[in-house]
């Protein structure tokens, strides 16, 4: 069961559902590492190389999750940025 600091989105990362429980006190970027551990991406944790995308908005990465609106189950997409070369 959720606590009131946590909520349950679905990260969409290369087509697949991630379903990740966030905590509202975080910024959005903070959990980028662990969503694309569960999705089995490995080394390309890094913040500025991806968007976080609620339909046709970026999402700012920088704000808490608890400060974007969003509702239990909302589906976030995870697209690594155009051009992001290592």
């Amino acid at each position: 069961m959720a606590s009131n600091n946590k909520i349950a989105l679905v990260f969409i990362v290369n087509g697949n559902p991630v379903p990740f429980e966030a905590n509202v006190n975080e910024p959005l970027h903070a959990v980028l590492g662990a969503v694309l551990a569960a999705a089995g991406v490995v080394g390309d944790a890094d913040k500025d190389r991806w968007d976080f995308k609620l339909g046709d908005n970026t999402l700012d990465s920088s704000k808490k999750i608890g400060d974007l609106g969003l509702k239990p189950g909302t589906k976030i997409f995870l697209n690594s940025k155009a051009g992001a070369v290592g």
